[in-house]
């Protein structure tokens, strides 16, 4: 199985650019999943701490483009259109936030016949101080087949 996994993308050029070229590396490597973590891929407010987010036209540019699933983070819930995106059933939210936020935290699929987890988790500490633990959510996600893991955290100590 061959995947490809897209850091953060940042700013609506970088979709433009993904969406461009993203055809072509599909083609080009026989990639099977493109995951992507899309949580400042729009410019929703013009400071520069806060107002990345996503909206729902970029986040479906990169789904047309071929992105097979659009993970998020702590800043998935800047801008307007913070419900619209997470409800779509191919944008990830972290599992391990809050069961009142709008969205899911794992998507199971199928690829080349084999299920695939895409399981996007926060760390506690650097996303959201009310996550639940990150080895806990990953327990309790029903996690099936091959585990594919979008861990958003700021620190490496706590990515390890």
């Amino acid at each position: 199985m061959d995947v490809l996994v897209v850091g953060d993308i940042v700013g609506p050029d970088a979709v433009d650019y993904l969406a461009g070229r993203l055809p072509e590396l599909r083609r080009l490597y026989a990639l099977d999943l493109v995951v992507a973590n899309a949580e400042n891929c729009a410019i929703t407010a013009p400071t520069p701490y806060r107002g990345f987010g996503m909206t729902v036209e970029l986040v479906e540019r990169l789904l047309e483009s071929g992105v097979d699933v659009v993970t998020s983070g702590n800043h998935g819930w800047d801008g307007p259109e913070t419900d619209a995106v997470h409800r779509h059933p191919r944008v990830l939210r972290p599992h391990n936030f809050p069961e009142e936020l709008m969205g899911k935290g794992v998507a199971i699929l199928e690829v080349e016949g084999e299920p695939v987890s895409v399981l996007n988790l926060g760390s506690p500490t650097a996303a959201m101080p009310n996550a639940m633990p990150p080895y806990d959510s990953w327990l309790a996600a029903g996690l099936r087949g091959t585990v594919i893991v979008d861990f958003h955290g700021d620190s490496a100590w706590e990515k390890m």
